[in-house]
């Protein structure tokens, strides 16, 4: 390139990055300019602002979140929710969207869709007295008065006084005629500088009860005072004057109502009463009760055939033909008519019951055939049955009890056997499943099937010598049989004997060139090399000779995948998917690409659609979830998720499952209770153990958790890992001397990265960091590329004051490890605070750079922004910063010292006070507090 065109392309970089920022900065002022207009209750002017912002930038998330935000005020649920879904896509903390969320379906009238979305956790006081407040109002939506006064006295708990939670109680107590009651909560909460108007149309509606409708009426005119367009303060009045047949009084509120909303019910009623009193009124036909009237004449219409009736045989017989012909639904009609007539009949009931089983409804099952087993006990076929209802139920003690009566009537038995040993397998049980058919595995008939399920215990167990061993058996007694090389294959790789496993693969294809699973296997050891082009060659030459086959197709696709190709991976998945849709290896396969892509709704409905075909496949609903968590849903994601676990085999694994995606939904309450059940389900199930350990540590339950600490160390026979933990548990607690001892302890017992770090973060809580840089420098030169150690060292220098040593070992760790997001940000902070600003900016941008959604990194960089006098473009971050997390208060600290440093005093004093009264620790706390003082 010549030096002009260079020249001219500079300054068009420049010029468009000055456009660019100029574009920024119109936005960040006019949305100061909302927030300022929508403070002083100023709705259209704030929606017009605010419209502009989307206008020009659709992804401004603080701009969606304040539009919800009035679309309540006015309001529009449903609008809301649409605001709402656009900001949660965009990744705006969930916190700050839950009560909002909440709000939206209450004025919907959406009182379950109120309860989901405002799930309790271990939020802010101000967080939780809201949720409960939703719930409250949600609970009297659905006349749940005791759960909606219990949600309402919780809230009062977390913020007393507090005008909506004692408006609530009012509501419920006037429900409940407690008249008397209802009128002390309200005057409670018309004791405030500034009452809500809600509380005047509730007193309203007490002294109406108490039949002085004169003060009531005197009482709804202080609301409409307060806001005379509030609707119903109106129709409280309308009602009011109607009762007084003040008919020409009420009819201007009715229609100031039925102007604004057509369809409001209650208005519409009030209208019918009016214009039924008024004298030029004609009475109106009830249309809804002739349409009622002729769907209850239809419903009762339908009576079953005479001839059935007199003759039973008939139902039998239709039961019976439309089981072999798999028309299930009407099977199921005709055997259960004939159960009338021939009450415990053995074939009627073990098709009913396998019927049952098929669909699910497994208590029913279990119903039928505990009651037909005590009118005949111990037919094997019954006894089957129940063994199998217990299996799909997940009750593996009850499922080994019935197998093992059939096994004891039939104790060569291969299919009793086998259920047997399936019921031991789901328990987990996998050395008494092994004793079982270990005891039959030369049982000449089904021997074979025997023999697979033992291999299956072994592989379970990795005893894959052991498995290889029956593999071998059955190779011997088979040698032309393609699936046993195959199995054998399988086990060869598993046990890490590559060249054997490729044999046996070899071989397998050999025996039955039709074998698509050892192609696919063939195919995966050349992938698993890097051996792509290869593999790809292999799979397209025997897509030639099985043309249309899905699983190569798939392959295929996982092979362009593992390139890179993203597009010809897609275009291959589809292709198999179009072959078969109902098959979730293939489906879970498109979803993950179409998510790669960024297609996460088409990855959804792709599932969905599954899920609505194949209810029963429970494993779509985990990578369901996971999608939804990818799009910031996290209460969908639970939702899926508790369905998930009632329909999974392993309630154990699926409740730990469900437990994370609580977590990440901030509902601590819901993962502890998900772990607490896990453990009902598998008492002995660590990984249950050490997340409910790590939530009681949270909650500072001392007790509780040192009990859990106690069953961890007996389950896992590790003295260092409970030492680990208790240390864990005493810096929850601010016991940093006993946090201490226990680190200390752990590490005697081993060297424990978790004991090193803790040791540090205690001696941190105590201010005596000079103690942990001679135990931090120590590890080090044992774990040199420890990167979280010498993380912890640099941050020691800093908080022993020695900033210019702490800067120094960042430079260090920068060129060890370079440019990292969290070294770069730590860096800025010290540079900073020695006085190198531009240095400690440029660091602080990069690390934004690098990771803009990281708070920590764009909090650092906002903060240097603000001291360094760029408040507009500060507060700008700090904004987008409380979107990502809105219950954060040192951000809340920062913004507001920047907006008083722009003399927005009021703002800035409550952000100030939010982040004082916050329960959460941060390293300018104190200054915080002594602050919040002069102000």
């Amino acid at each position: 390139m010549s030096s002009k065109n260079h020249i001219i392309t500079s300054m068009f970089c420049l010029l468009f990055m000055s456009s660019s920022a100029l574009a920024n900065n119109n936005i960040d002022k006019n949305y100061e300019s909302a927030l300022i207009a929508f403070h002083n209750e100023e709705l259209p002017t704030t929606i017009i602002l605010l419209k502009n912002i989307l206008q020009e930038q659709p992804e401004h998330m603080p701009s969606r979140v304040l539009m919800a935000q009035v679309l309540i005020e006015q309001g529009n649920g449903a609008a809301a929710i649409v605001e709402l879904n656009r900001a949660r896509a965009g990744n705006v903390d969930s916190d700050r969207l839950i009560t909002l969320y909440g709000q939206a379906y209450l004025l919907q009238g959406k009182y379950d869709d109120a309860l989901d979305a405002s799930q309790l956790g271990t939020r802010s006081a101000k967080i939780e007295s809201e949720l409960q407040l939703i719930r409250g109002q949600a609970y009297i939506g659905k006349k749940q008065y005791s759960s909606a006064d219990r949600a309402f006295s919780e809230a009062l708990k977390l913020t007393p006084k507090n005008q909506f939670a004692l408006l609530g109680r009012a509501q419920i107590a006037l429900q409940e005629a407690n008249v008397d009651q209802a009128l002390g909560y309200i005057d409670l909460s018309l004791d405030s500088a500034k009452p809500f108007i809600n509380g005047w149309v509730l007193k309203s509606k007490i002294l109406h009860r108490l039949g002085d409708s004169s003060a009531a009426l005197s009482a709804i005119e202080q609301a409409l005072k307060i806001d005379n367009n509030h609707f119903s303060a109106h129709l409280t009045k309308a009602m009011l004057h109607i009762e007084r047949q003040e008919y020409s009084q009420a009819e201007p509120h009715i229609n100031l109502i039925l102007e604004k909303i057509p369809n409001e019910p209650r208005a519409g009623y009030l209208k019918a009463i009016l214009n039924a009193s008024l004298p030029s009124d004609e009475s109106a036909t009830n249309e809804s009760a002739e349409k009622k009237l002729t769907e209850v004449i239809a419903t009762l219409a339908a009576v079953p055939p005479e001839v059935m009736k007199n003759t039973p045989d008939y139902y039998f017989l239709a039961g019976l033909t439309n089981f072999n012909f798999g028309n299930m639904k009407d099977a199921h009609r005709y055997l259960s008519a004939y159960l009338n007539y021939v009450k415990y009949d053995i074939d009627t009931v073990r098709m009913l019951a396998t019927i049952e089983i098929q669909a699910g409804e497994l208590n029913s099952a279990r119903y039928l055939l505990s009651e037909t087993n005590t009118a005949y006990p111990n037919n094997p076929d019954i006894l089957t049955l129940l063994g199998l209802t217990y299996l799909q139920l997940e009750d593996s003690s009850k499922a080994l009890f019935y197998f093992e009566k059939v096994v004891d009537s039939y104790p060569n038995s291969p299919i009793g056997v086998s259920n047997l040993a399936r019921s031991k397998m789901q328990s987990g049980d996998y050395q008494s499943a092994i004793e079982v058919l270990s005891a039959i595995k030369d049982n000449k008939i089904n021997g074979v099937q025997i023999k697979l399920l033992l291999i299956d215990s072994y592989q379970n167990t990795q005893k894959y010598d052991a498995a290889i061993a029956i593999a071998q058996e059955l190779i011997s007694e088979f040698p032309n049989d393609s699936f046993f090389q195959q199995r054998l294959g399988v086990l060869y790789g598993l046990n890490e004997q590559l060249p054997q496993a490729k044999s046996a693969f070899e071989k397998s294809l050999a025996l039955d060139e039709n074998n698509i699973i050892s192609i696919v296997h063939l195919a995966r050891m050349d992938n698993i090399a890097g051996n792509y082009d290869i593999a790809l060659a292999f799979l397209q030459n025997k897509l030639i000779q099985f043309e249309q086959n899905t699983l190569l197709m798939t392959e295929i696709a996982d092979s362009y995948l593992l390139k890179k190709d993203l597009e010809t991976a897609l275009n291959w998945i589809q292709k198999s998917y179009a072959q078969d849709p109902n098959d979730f290896y293939v489906v879970a396969k498109l979803s993950r690409i179409l998510a790669k892509q960024n297609k996460t709704n088409e990855a959804i409905e792709v599932l969905g659609e599954f899920i609505d075909n194949n209810p029963k496949e429970p494993q779509a609903l985990v990578t369901l979830a996971a999608l939804f968590q990818q799009q910031n849903k996290h209460q969908q994601a639970v939702l899926v998720l508790r369905d998930y676990v009632e329909k999974s085999q392993y309630k154990a694994k699926a409740l730990i499952t469900l437990a994370k995606a609580q977590l990440q939904n901030k509902d601590n309450v819901g993962a502890i209770q998900s772990y607490k059940k896990s453990l009902v389900e598998d008492s002995n199930y660590l990984p249950a153990y050490l997340g409910l350990v790590n939530l009681t540590i949270k909650n500072k339950d001392e007790q509780f958790t040192l009990n859990l600490i106690n069953s961890i160390e007996q389950l896992t026979q590790s003295k260092s890992l409970a030492a680990v933990l208790k240390g864990d548990l005493y810096l929850a607690l601010a016991d940093s001397d006993k946090a201490i001892n226990f680190y200390k302890q752990a590490l005697k017992y081993s060297d424990q990265r978790q004991a090193m770090l803790g040791l540090y973060r205690s001696y941190k809580q105590k201010n005596q960091l000079n103690k942990a840089i001679p135990e931090l420098k120590k590890w080090l030169k044992k774990y040199p590329n420890d990167m979280l150690a010498a993380i912890s060292l640099a941050d020691s220098y800093k908080g022993n004051k020695q900033l210019q040593k702490s800067a120094d070992y960042y430079q260090i760790l920068l060129t060890q490890y370079g440019p990292l997001p969290i070294l770069l940000n730590n860096a800025a902070s010290v540079e900073f605070n020695l006085g190198n600003t531009d240095k400690a900016k440029k660091y602080a941008e990069q690390a934004y750079s690098y990771l803009p959604d990281n708070l920590a990194i764009l909090d650092t960089l906002a903060w240097i922004k603000s001291r360094m006098g760029e408040h507009e473009q500060a507060i700008a971050l700090f904004r987008l910063g409380l979107t990502k997390d809105f219950d954060n208060a040192e951000i809340k600290y920062h913004l507001a010292v920047t907006l008083y440093a722009q003399s927005r005093k009021t703002e800035a004093k409550n952000y100030l006070i939010e982040a004082v009264e916050s329960t959460q620790t941060f390293p300018e706390k104190a200054a915080a507090i002594a602050l919040l003082k002069t102000w």
